[in-house]
């Protein structure tokens, strides 16, 4: 389906049918260590009842995003963990997916939906609020599409109440009142519902717009993390670096790096590397201008730059044009396997 299609999809359902949920995660009770980390939260879905002028805003905002995207005239693209321009729709298919954020979606909206009595009713120190949906009912065809929203734990705000724990505001809430001229506090329960959608889901596929919080909202982020941690212990078993403290350091605290270890993971060829795949490597970064730390026939990792240079050669960074021979260098592209 192309996002004109969805575009008309959305068009063609009636405003007054447009549903507004709540989405919340919990992580599972008893959950084994080795559990993959997109199966260790359940989802909760909430129906929220809103005004018309809401559910007018929340209408109009849909259609203007969608309608944005196809000024943009974006190229649509199958989902990868890594890709040299993020200016395409990416498509992600749910099919044969098993993990717990595909269930809740299949299986539980618009399924005897409980209502929100009360944004303090479901937050707690082990429920939170994780994203916010709107669907769009085609009532002609029994059918229903669905935009989803990442909400920012800053933009929820749950008034303290004795002997109640809840969420907080870091900050003060107000509202300037244009009859009394002031800057008045705004009291109350409160969540920001701003004008961009993530990613739209319809027919077991979704349509991703900003990618990165998709991959928060559907826990491809954490998952990430936790098998770019699996690749760096896989690549101590090798026993062909040094100085691999580093980047599990790096693991902790940047985000940016775990894309890269998960695409190396899939190349895989870390898990092959031998003193003369080390030299062959040193020739690479010498042709390109780098410089590649090996010690005792291993690559090693002291600075930094280690890290980057070492990645570069485990992912096939350095590639070349057939047509016109020129060199290029990403840590994206697909294997192409030739007929023999």
């Amino acid at each position: 389906m192309t996002i004109n299609e969805l575009l008309d999809k959305v068009s063609a359902t009636n405003v007054e049918d447009a549903k507004l949920y709540f989405i919340t995660r919990i992580l599972r009770d008893g959950i084994k260590k080795s559990a993959k980390l997109m199966d260790k939260f359940i989802f909760k879905v909430y129906q929220v009842d809103i005004d018309d002028e809401i559910r007018q805003y929340l209408y109009d905002c849909s259609k203007e995003q969608l309608e944005h995207v196809i000024k943009k005239d974006f190229e649509m693209i199958d989902y990868d963990v890594i890709s040299d321009d993020t200016e395409h729709l990416f498509t992600y298919s749910m099919k044969n997916k098993a993990m717990s954020f595909a269930d809740f979606v299949l299986n539980k909206l618009n399924s005897n939906t409980p209502k929100v009595m009360g944004i303090d009713k479901i937050i707690s120190d082990i429920e939170e609020l994780w994203a916010y949906c709107v669907g769009f009912n085609d009532v002609e065809n029994s059918d229903w599409i669905y935009t989803f929203r990442k909400i920012q734990s800053g933009k929820v705000a749950v008034d303290e109440k004795e002997n109640q724990k809840t969420l907080v505001a870091k900050a003060i809430r107000t509202l300037f009142n244009t009859q009394s001229k002031k800057l008045e506090l705004l009291k109350g329960e409160t969540v920001n519902l701003d004008k961009q959608i993530d990613c739209v889901y319809y027919g077991e596929t979704f349509y991703v717009i900003k990618k990165g919080y998709f991959e928060q909202i559907i826990g491809l982020q954490e998952e990430y993390k936790e098998q770019s941690k699996q690749v760096a212990s896989e690549m101590k078993q090798t026993n062909m670096f040094e100085g691999l403290d580093k980047i599990e350091e790096e693991i902790e605290k940047n985000p940016a790096i775990h894309k890269k270890l998960v695409r190396i993971a899939k190349i895989g060829n870390y898990r092959e590397i031998t003193p003369q795949i080390v030299k062959k490597m040193e020739k690479v970064c010498k042709k390109y201008g780098n410089k590649l730390n090996v010690k005792n026939g291993k690559l090693a990792i002291e600075e930094k730059e280690d890290i980057d240079t070492i990645l570069k050669m485990l992912a096939d960074y350095y590639k070349t044009g057939d047509v016109t021979g020129k060199p290029y260098g990403t840590f994206s592209g697909k294997e192409i396997k030739l007929e023999v």
